[in-house]
């Protein structure tokens, strides 16, 4: 469904920025995720 995969991709940035977040305040490159490795939104 549409709705699964617009939610999927809403969980997927979240973590995705928790992990930079995480990795900011660790300052471990090792954890950093590009944004390029991110999911874009649709609109």
């Amino acid at each position: 469904m549409c709705l699964t995969v617009r939610f999927v991709q809403y969980i997927f940035l979240c973590n995705c920025a928790f992990l930079n977040i995480l990795a900011h305040l660790h300052h471990n490159t090792t954890l950093f995720l590009d944004s390029s490795e991110c999911p874009a939104p649709n609109g």
